[in-house]
């Protein structure tokens, strides 16, 4: 299971499920999740609130990773919510038919499922390095 969860995701859906129902985290939420190989880990999602409520819409930790059975263990090392920092959030595992990922939570304020896709960036990064480094020949 942990070789499968390895490498960049994006954020397609983020759900609250509670004592009333289901509802997206917030609108245009969008994030970015990353494991490698060394058992590091971050997850950044915000949203487009631009308000006085713009520090509730972002999220965002970061330290290392454990799989345990179907499980994702994260050993919050740093956070924008202090409370969090050396806590470990545990995260239920499950993949689609697509090979999107899924992480569910549970908590005070009920079920959170957090879908994630896949994404290729290293190829596009490397890509990127070597057209730069093409154009620009190093001295």
């Amino acid at each position: 299971m942990e070789k499968n969860i390895l490498g960049v995701w994006s954020l397609k859906d983020f759900l609250i499920e509670d004592k009333d129902g289901c509802r997206k985290w917030r609108e245009n939420a969008h994030g970015i999740l990353i494991y490698n190989e060394k058992n590091y880990m971050s997850v950044s999602i915000n949203s487009n609130i631009t308000s006085d409520a713009i520090l509730d819409s972002m999220l965002f930790y970061s330290g290392t990773f454990e799989v345990v059975g179907d499980t994702v263990k994260h050993l919050v090392a740093n956070a924008t919510d202090p409370g969090r920092i050396g806590k470990t959030m545990i995260r239920k595992i499950k993949f689609d038919e697509n090979k999107n990922l899924f992480l569910i939570a549970q908590g005070d304020f009920g079920t959170a499922t957090l879908i994630w896709k896949k994404q290729h960036w290293s190829l596009f990064l490397f890509s990127a390095c070597s057209a730069y480094l093409k154009r620009h020949k190093p001295l």
